[in-house]
């Protein structure tokens, strides 16, 4: 029978088709792959499924399948380096079948090594998928994927990733120090602390899966957290409506580089609450329960509190109980963001998450075309074009010989700590910028829905309309603060103009050696 560790391609299958040593049958230090393709996805028990996947060999992901571990440690006999070549003497005294045992474990390294190195050579160059399927290669590299702040955060080496696939009492204090290096650079790691990371290289395991992959699936136990090293994932959760039985799937996110998800089933010990599924070719980093516990499970649970004292002294969840709270603190971010940022702006639709202001302040930035006109007497004019729904100039607007457009960003609100958006409000070519740096707490729009409908975002969206001025009045304002500031520069000029300071100086004030220098001095006898 065929080991499934040892078989990935065509190729290797005709190799290893001998093969059947129940020595190479291992699991991967107790470490269980929690990621099932597509095709599992057909109703079948999720605890059934899972105890069959911890009955099989679990390998890490390297290729998007469960499939290919670098270095088997049953697969070298005990006392000998698998990258040490062994000497002609060593290999004539083994029998013939250990010899072709041999020969196939490296020949199965050659083919793992030679697809991974093709895999990271095509991660740096552009592929186009055309609307007939076909495929075209319009760059030969991706030249954000040179820039040093890009492969600084990003990148992982073809060693750190060989490293990251052995069990971590295989890993050397050699490879343990190189994973840290390359770790302290990674994005999604800058808010630990040095030990916290060298802890973390210890433990982490790295895995990539192809667009359409389930890591996660909803209603299955927690035994892993993710860390995403590149590319973007869904969240999808799923409701059945308890009249009908009709399931209803609703996407209510997406984690992109440098974030992280799957800590929360670990840290109350429930079942995952929502589905996540690769959206296109991605990495991450596995972080199994047991290591979670001893290095992350603190500081994440120091977090869950934090998120839940500032929901609670948020008034719009005055009136929502524990329970809501809870299961609206599981998908709540805090998020700081740094001076003169764009946070939210020029969205057609609502935003996935509301933002509570938890301190700091916001500016309101309003995208305003005008025309500027000049009268015959040389005087300039500036007027509101007609616009139509999106704000834009109307198309069958003309412009005049003596006029032009121009574009302003007026500031015409500044909104601070208690206050929030994102409920609605008319937020096309409207920016909310951070006027220093920000804290704001993300909740998702999901949850009000499922409270009372939705009904408390009418009145936060209310609310928040004095902040969110017309066109016309935004206008009218800027007419305002302009005319203001003129008066203002025209009276400074006209008083200054009239100021007469009389002029006390005497020549005797004047140093000596300028009056030298100036012109002969009358001297005056003492």
């Amino acid at each position: 029978m065929q080991s499934p560790c040892l078989s990935t391609t065509p190729d290797e299958a005709a190799c290893l088709e001998s093969l059947d040593n129940p020595a190479l049958r291992v699991r991967r230090g107790g470490a269980i792959l929690e990621t099932m393709p597509l095709t599992d996805m057909t109703g079948e028990n999720p605890e059934e499924t899972l105890l069959e996947d911890t009955e099989k060999e679990q390998c890490t992901s390297v290729h998007g399948s469960t499939t290919s571990e670098v270095v088997l440690p049953c697969s070298v006999p005990k006392g000998e380096d698998p990258d040490e070549e062994e000497s002609p003497i060593k290999m004539r005294s083994r029998t013939p079948l250990q010899r072709f045992r041999a020969i196939a474990t490296t020949v199965k390294h050659n083919l793992l090594w030679s697809r991974l190195l093709a895999k990271e050579d095509n991660e740096k160059s552009f592929v186009v998928k055309h609307e007939d399927g076909t495929y075209d290669q319009s760059m030969t590299f991706n030249v954000n994927a040179f820039k040093s702040n890009v492969q600084s955060v990003n990148a992982l080496s073809a060693r750190a990733k060989r490293i990251m696939t052995k069990n971590p009492w295989g890993r050397t204090p050699e490879e343990l120090q190189y994973l840290n290096s390359y770790i302290a650079k990674l994005k999604c790691f800058e808010r630990y602390s040095n030990t916290v990371k060298q802890e973390l290289a210890g433990v982490l395991y790295y895995e990539n899966f192809e667009e359409g992959r389930v890591i996660v699936r909803q209603g299955h136990p927690g035994l892993s957290f993710y860390f995403v090293l590149s590319g973007v994932v869904t969240a999808e959760v799923t409701d059945t409506d308890k009249r009908t039985g009709e399931h209803n799937t609703q996407t209510i996110g997406e984690f992109t580089a440098g974030s992280s998800f799957g800590e929360l089933a670990l840290l109350h010990g429930t079942k995952r609450t929502a589905t996540i599924i690769c959206k296109c070719n991605s990495e991450f980093l596995r972080l199994d329960k047991p290591d979670f516990d001893m290095v992350l499970r603190r500081s994440y649970q120091q977090e869950w509190e934090l998120r839940m004292n500032a929901l609670r002294s948020v008034a719009a969840f005055g009136e929502w109980n524990e329970e809501e709270l809870s299961a609206t603190n599981d998908r709540a971010r805090l998020v700081e963001f740094p001076p003169n940022t764009l946070i939210l702006g020029n969205v057609e639709d609502p935003p996935d998450n509301i933002y509570f202001i938890k301190a700091g302040e916001c500016k309101i930035v309003r995208e305003v075309i005008l025309i500027r006109s000049k009268t015959p007497y040389g005087k300039v004019k500036v007027s509101l074009p007609p616009l139509n729904e999106k704000h834009d100039v109307r198309e069958d607007f003309e412009l005049q010989n003596s006029q032009k457009f121009i574009k302003k960003f007026l500031h015409i609100a500044t909104i601070g700590k208690g206050s929030f958006f994102g409920v609605g409000e008319d937020l096309q070519k409207t920016y909310i910028i951070s006027a220093a740096k920000v804290e704001c707490l993300l909740v998702s729009r999901v949850a009000f829905m499922r409270h009372e409908r939705g009904r408390s975002l009418v009145s936060m969206k209310d609310t928040m309309s004095e902040f969110f001025p017309s066109y016309e009045d935004s206008f009218a304002r800027y007419l305002d603060d302009k005319r203001w500031r003129t008066y203002k520069h025209n009276l400074v000029k006209d008083l200054v103009s009239r100021r007469r300071i009389p002029n006390n100086t005497k020549t005797t004030d004047v140093p000596l050696i300028l009056r030298i220098e100036n012109g002969p001095v009358p001297y005056h006898q003492p």
